[in-house]
Protein backbone atom coordinates (compact mmCIF):
# COMPACT_ATOMS: atom_id res chain seq x y z
CA UNK A 1 0.00 0.00 0.00
CA UNK A 2 2.84 2.39 0.87
CA UNK A 3 4.65 1.55 -2.37
CA UNK A 4 1.49 2.13 -4.37
CA UNK A 5 0.90 5.47 -2.64
CA UNK A 6 4.47 6.55 -3.42
CA UNK A 7 4.13 5.49 -7.06
CA UNK A 8 0.90 7.47 -7.31
CA UNK A 9 2.66 10.46 -5.79
CA UNK A 10 5.48 10.23 -8.33
CA UNK A 11 2.99 10.05 -11.20
CA UNK A 12 1.05 13.04 -9.86
CA UNK A 13 4.21 15.11 -9.40
CA UNK A 14 5.33 14.37 -12.95
CA UNK A 15 1.83 15.27 -14.17
CA UNK A 16 2.12 18.58 -12.31
CA UNK A 17 5.52 19.29 -13.87
CA UNK A 18 4.21 18.39 -17.34
CA UNK A 19 1.27 20.78 -16.90
CA UNK A 20 3.52 23.64 -15.92
CA UNK A 21 5.92 22.71 -18.70
CA UNK A 22 3.17 23.13 -21.31
CA UNK A 23 2.65 26.79 -20.36
CA UNK A 24 4.97 28.26 -22.98
CA UNK A 25 3.56 26.27 -25.90
CA UNK A 26 -0.05 27.16 -25.04
CA UNK A 27 0.87 30.82 -24.56
CA UNK A 28 2.50 30.83 -28.00
CA UNK A 29 -0.66 29.25 -29.43
CA UNK A 30 -2.77 32.06 -27.94
CA UNK A 31 -0.35 34.66 -29.31
CA UNK A 32 -0.58 33.07 -32.74
CA UNK A 33 -4.36 33.42 -32.62
CA UNK A 34 -4.13 37.17 -32.05
CA UNK A 35 -4.13 37.46 -28.26
CA UNK A 36 -1.58 39.72 -26.55
CA UNK A 37 0.32 38.74 -23.41
CA UNK A 38 -1.69 40.91 -20.96
CA UNK A 39 -5.00 39.37 -22.05
CA UNK A 40 -3.57 35.85 -22.05
CA UNK A 41 -2.09 36.18 -18.58
CA UNK A 42 -5.00 38.10 -17.07
CA UNK A 43 -7.53 35.65 -18.52
CA UNK A 44 -5.51 32.65 -17.38
CA UNK A 45 -5.23 33.85 -13.80
CA UNK A 46 -8.86 35.02 -13.57
CA UNK A 47 -10.20 31.65 -14.72
CA UNK A 48 -7.76 29.76 -12.49
CA UNK A 49 -8.71 31.88 -9.48
CA UNK A 50 -12.40 31.04 -9.98
CA UNK A 51 -11.60 27.33 -10.10
CA UNK A 52 -9.36 27.51 -7.03
CA UNK A 53 -11.99 29.37 -5.01
CA UNK A 54 -14.46 26.63 -5.98
CA UNK A 55 -12.01 24.10 -4.52
CA UNK A 56 -11.67 26.23 -1.39
CA UNK A 57 -15.47 26.27 -1.04
CA UNK A 58 -15.52 22.47 -1.23
CA UNK A 59 -12.68 22.03 1.27
CA UNK A 60 -13.83 24.74 3.70
CA UNK A 61 -10.41 25.30 5.28
CA UNK A 62 -9.85 27.42 8.36
CA UNK A 63 -9.53 31.04 7.34
CA UNK A 64 -6.29 32.81 8.33
CA UNK A 65 -6.11 36.23 10.00
CA UNK A 66 -7.07 39.05 7.65
CA UNK A 67 -3.55 40.47 7.68
CA UNK A 68 -2.10 37.15 6.50
CA UNK A 69 -4.70 36.80 3.75
CA UNK A 70 -4.07 40.35 2.55
CA UNK A 71 -0.34 39.65 2.57
CA UNK A 72 -0.84 36.57 0.37
CA UNK A 73 -2.90 38.58 -2.11
CA UNK A 74 -0.23 41.29 -2.18
CA UNK A 75 2.44 38.62 -2.70
CA UNK A 76 0.54 37.37 -5.73
CA UNK A 77 -0.12 40.83 -7.13
CA UNK A 78 3.39 42.21 -6.77
CA UNK A 79 5.82 39.32 -7.06
CA UNK A 80 3.98 36.42 -8.69
CA UNK A 81 1.96 38.63 -11.02
CA UNK A 82 5.06 40.68 -11.86
CA UNK A 83 7.22 37.62 -12.49
CA UNK A 84 4.54 36.03 -14.68
CA UNK A 85 4.14 39.26 -16.66
CA UNK A 86 7.86 39.24 -17.41
CA UNK A 87 7.71 35.53 -18.32
CA UNK A 88 4.84 35.96 -20.78
CA UNK A 89 6.41 39.09 -22.27
CA UNK A 90 9.60 37.09 -22.86
CA UNK A 91 7.56 34.39 -24.63
CA UNK A 92 6.36 37.04 -27.09
CA UNK A 93 9.96 37.69 -28.12
CA UNK A 94 12.04 34.50 -27.86
CA UNK A 95 11.64 30.72 -28.09
CA UNK A 96 9.81 28.75 -25.41
CA UNK A 97 12.85 26.54 -24.83
CA UNK A 98 15.11 29.53 -24.16
CA UNK A 99 12.66 31.08 -21.70
CA UNK A 100 12.12 27.77 -19.90
CA UNK A 101 15.82 27.06 -19.50
CA UNK A 102 16.68 30.58 -18.33
CA UNK A 103 13.88 30.66 -15.78
CA UNK A 104 14.73 27.10 -14.67
CA UNK A 105 17.80 28.49 -12.94
CA UNK A 106 15.64 30.17 -10.26
CA UNK A 107 16.36 27.50 -7.56
CA UNK A 108 20.03 28.43 -7.90
CA UNK A 109 19.17 32.08 -7.30
CA UNK A 110 17.04 31.13 -4.29
CA UNK A 111 19.89 29.20 -2.68
CA UNK A 112 22.42 31.93 -3.48
CA UNK A 113 20.14 34.58 -1.97
CA UNK A 114 19.39 32.40 1.07
CA UNK A 115 23.12 32.03 1.71
CA UNK A 116 23.71 35.75 1.18
CA UNK A 117 21.09 36.75 3.75
CA UNK A 118 22.11 34.09 6.23
CA UNK A 119 19.10 31.77 5.95
CA UNK A 120 21.28 28.90 4.72
CA UNK A 121 24.90 27.94 5.26
CA UNK A 122 27.31 27.78 2.31
CA UNK A 123 29.16 24.58 1.47
CA UNK A 124 31.66 23.48 -1.14
CA UNK A 125 29.14 21.13 -2.77
CA UNK A 126 26.49 23.84 -3.03
CA UNK A 127 28.99 26.35 -4.40
CA UNK A 128 30.07 23.90 -7.11
CA UNK A 129 26.43 23.21 -7.96
CA UNK A 130 25.67 26.91 -8.27
CA UNK A 131 28.70 27.47 -10.51
CA UNK A 132 27.71 24.49 -12.70
CA UNK A 133 24.15 25.79 -13.10
CA UNK A 134 25.35 29.26 -14.06
CA UNK A 135 27.85 27.74 -16.49
CA UNK A 136 25.02 25.72 -18.05
CA UNK A 137 22.93 28.87 -18.42
CA UNK A 138 25.89 30.60 -20.11
CA UNK A 139 26.14 27.70 -22.57
CA UNK A 140 22.42 27.89 -23.33
CA UNK A 141 22.68 31.61 -24.02
CA UNK A 142 26.01 31.37 -25.81
CA UNK A 143 24.67 28.70 -28.15
CA UNK A 144 21.63 30.80 -28.95
CA UNK A 145 23.53 33.23 -31.18
CA UNK A 146 22.21 36.13 -29.13
CA UNK A 147 22.54 38.56 -32.01
CA UNK A 148 19.82 36.61 -33.83
CA UNK A 149 17.32 36.73 -30.96
CA UNK A 150 15.72 39.50 -28.97
CA UNK A 151 18.05 40.88 -26.34
CA UNK A 152 14.99 42.32 -24.59
CA UNK A 153 13.41 38.87 -24.57
CA UNK A 154 16.48 37.38 -22.91
CA UNK A 155 16.51 40.20 -20.35
CA UNK A 156 12.81 39.69 -19.57
CA UNK A 157 13.36 35.95 -19.06
CA UNK A 158 16.31 36.62 -16.75
CA UNK A 159 14.30 39.16 -14.74
CA UNK A 160 11.47 36.63 -14.51
CA UNK A 161 13.87 34.13 -12.93
CA UNK A 162 15.02 36.77 -10.43
CA UNK A 163 11.41 37.72 -9.70
CA UNK A 164 10.37 34.13 -9.12
CA UNK A 165 13.32 33.56 -6.80
CA UNK A 166 12.25 36.62 -4.80
CA UNK A 167 8.68 35.30 -4.71
CA UNK A 168 9.84 31.94 -3.33
CA UNK A 169 11.90 33.60 -0.60
CA UNK A 170 9.02 35.84 0.49
CA UNK A 171 6.37 33.12 0.14
CA UNK A 172 8.43 31.06 2.59
CA UNK A 173 6.97 33.29 5.33
CA UNK A 174 3.45 32.11 4.48
CA UNK A 175 4.26 28.40 4.40
CA UNK A 176 2.39 26.24 6.84
CA UNK A 177 0.34 29.15 8.15
CA UNK A 178 -2.77 28.39 6.10
CA UNK A 179 -4.32 25.68 3.95
CA UNK A 180 -2.40 25.14 0.71
CA UNK A 181 -5.37 25.42 -1.62
CA UNK A 182 -6.48 28.61 0.13
CA UNK A 183 -2.98 30.05 -0.17
CA UNK A 184 -2.93 29.20 -3.88
CA UNK A 185 -6.34 30.85 -4.36
CA UNK A 186 -5.22 34.03 -2.58
CA UNK A 187 -1.93 34.21 -4.50
CA UNK A 188 -3.59 33.60 -7.89
CA UNK A 189 -6.29 36.17 -7.06
CA UNK A 190 -3.56 38.70 -6.36
CA UNK A 191 -1.74 37.64 -9.52
CA UNK A 192 -4.91 38.31 -11.51
CA UNK A 193 -5.07 41.86 -10.17
CA UNK A 194 -1.35 42.37 -10.72
CA UNK A 195 -1.33 40.99 -14.26
CA UNK A 196 -4.29 43.13 -15.29
CA UNK A 197 -2.75 46.23 -13.71
CA UNK A 198 0.64 45.64 -15.35
CA UNK A 199 -1.09 44.99 -18.67
CA UNK A 200 -3.23 48.14 -18.46
CA UNK A 201 -0.15 50.21 -17.67
CA UNK A 202 1.83 48.68 -20.52
CA UNK A 203 0.42 47.34 -23.79
CA UNK A 204 -3.15 47.85 -22.69
CA UNK A 205 -5.89 45.23 -22.29
CA UNK A 206 -7.80 43.85 -25.26
CA UNK A 207 -10.14 40.92 -24.61
CA UNK A 208 -12.05 40.99 -27.91
CA UNK A 209 -10.08 38.10 -29.35
CA UNK A 210 -10.74 34.96 -31.38
CA UNK A 211 -12.73 32.21 -29.64
CA UNK A 212 -9.88 29.80 -30.36
CA UNK A 213 -7.54 32.07 -28.43
CA UNK A 214 -9.94 31.86 -25.48
CA UNK A 215 -9.74 28.07 -25.73
CA UNK A 216 -5.95 28.32 -25.41
CA UNK A 217 -6.33 30.67 -22.44
CA UNK A 218 -8.81 28.28 -20.85
CA UNK A 219 -6.33 25.43 -21.36
CA UNK A 220 -3.64 27.54 -19.70
CA UNK A 221 -5.91 28.05 -16.69
CA UNK A 222 -7.05 24.43 -16.42
CA UNK A 223 -4.04 22.41 -17.58
CA UNK A 224 -1.15 24.73 -16.68
CA UNK A 225 -2.44 26.27 -13.45
CA UNK A 226 -5.27 24.53 -11.57
CA UNK A 227 -4.41 20.94 -12.50
CA UNK A 228 -0.67 21.23 -11.72
CA UNK A 229 -1.34 22.93 -8.39
CA UNK A 230 -3.94 20.34 -7.38
CA UNK A 231 -1.88 17.32 -8.41
CA UNK A 232 1.22 18.68 -6.70
CA UNK A 233 -0.65 19.23 -3.45
CA UNK A 234 -2.09 15.70 -3.59
CA UNK A 235 1.34 14.24 -4.39
CA UNK A 236 3.33 16.09 -1.74
CA UNK A 237 2.31 14.01 1.32
CA UNK A 238 2.90 10.82 -0.69
CA UNK A 239 6.46 11.54 -1.83
CA UNK A 240 7.73 14.33 0.45
CA UNK A 241 9.19 17.71 -0.51
CA UNK A 242 12.64 16.40 -1.47
CA UNK A 243 11.42 13.89 -4.05
CA UNK A 244 8.76 16.30 -5.27
CA UNK A 245 11.39 18.98 -5.86
CA UNK A 246 13.62 16.62 -7.83
CA UNK A 247 10.74 15.34 -9.96
CA UNK A 248 9.66 18.93 -10.64
CA UNK A 249 12.86 19.47 -12.63
CA UNK A 250 10.96 17.52 -15.31
CA UNK A 251 9.19 20.80 -16.10
CA UNK A 252 11.84 22.45 -18.33
CA UNK A 253 12.42 19.10 -20.03
CA UNK A 254 8.73 18.99 -20.98
CA UNK A 255 8.83 22.62 -22.10
CA UNK A 256 11.79 22.04 -24.40
CA UNK A 257 10.36 18.77 -25.77
CA UNK A 258 6.93 20.28 -26.52
CA UNK A 259 8.54 23.30 -28.14
CA UNK A 260 10.57 21.00 -30.39
CA UNK A 261 7.59 18.79 -31.30
CA UNK A 262 4.88 21.43 -31.70
CA UNK A 263 6.78 24.59 -32.60
CA UNK A 264 9.80 23.19 -34.40
CA UNK A 265 12.25 24.79 -31.98
CA UNK A 266 15.69 23.20 -31.77
CA UNK A 267 18.66 23.36 -29.44
CA UNK A 268 22.18 23.29 -30.79
CA UNK A 269 24.77 20.93 -29.32
CA UNK A 270 26.15 23.67 -27.06
CA UNK A 271 22.67 24.59 -25.82
CA UNK A 272 21.76 20.94 -25.23
CA UNK A 273 24.90 20.50 -23.15
CA UNK A 274 24.06 23.65 -21.20
CA UNK A 275 20.47 22.47 -20.67
CA UNK A 276 21.70 19.13 -19.31
CA UNK A 277 24.07 20.98 -16.97
CA UNK A 278 21.29 23.25 -15.69
CA UNK A 279 18.83 20.42 -15.05
CA UNK A 280 21.53 18.20 -13.55
CA UNK A 281 22.66 20.98 -11.24
CA UNK A 282 19.12 21.62 -10.05
CA UNK A 283 18.62 17.91 -9.34
CA UNK A 284 21.89 17.85 -7.39
CA UNK A 285 20.84 20.98 -5.52
CA UNK A 286 17.51 19.42 -4.54
CA UNK A 287 19.18 16.17 -3.50
CA UNK A 288 21.20 18.16 -0.98
CA UNK A 289 18.29 20.37 0.10
CA UNK A 290 16.94 20.08 3.64
CA UNK A 291 13.85 17.94 4.01
CA UNK A 292 11.55 20.64 5.37
CA UNK A 293 9.07 22.50 3.25
CA UNK A 294 9.11 26.21 3.62
CA UNK A 295 6.01 26.34 1.95
CA UNK A 296 8.30 25.43 -6.20
CA UNK A 297 4.90 25.39 -7.22
CA UNK A 298 3.82 26.14 -6.38
CA UNK A 299 0.72 25.98 -2.78
CA UNK A 300 0.96 24.91 0.75
CA UNK A 301 4.02 23.02 0.69
CA UNK A 302 4.34 24.12 -2.80
CA UNK A 303 4.01 27.74 -2.47
CA UNK A 304 7.20 28.83 -1.03
CA UNK A 305 10.13 26.68 -0.43
CA UNK A 306 13.43 26.40 -2.21
CA UNK A 307 12.99 22.67 -1.60
CA UNK A 308 9.57 22.35 -3.18
CA UNK A 309 7.33 24.25 -5.56
CA UNK A 310 5.38 27.30 -4.94
CA UNK A 311 1.64 27.77 -5.03
CA UNK A 312 1.16 29.13 -8.33
CA UNK A 313 4.12 27.07 -9.54
CA UNK A 314 5.81 27.27 -11.62
CA UNK A 315 7.50 30.21 -12.69
CA UNK A 316 4.65 31.89 -14.44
Amino acid sequence: MVARSHTTGVALTLTSAAGFGATGVLAKAAYGLGAAAPAVLGGRFALAALALWALVALRRPTMPPASLAIGAVALGAILYGGEATLYFAALERIDVSLVALIVAVYPVLVVAAAIAIGREQPSRARTLTLVAALAGTALVLGGAQIGAVSTLGLLLAALSAVGYAAYVLVADRFAGRMDGTLLAALVITGATVGALAYGAAGEGLRFTIDARAWLAIGALAALCTVMPIATFLIALPRVGPGTASILSTFEPVVAVALAAILLGETLGATQAAGAALVVGSIVALQLRAPGRVAVDEPAAAAAAAPTARTPAQQPA
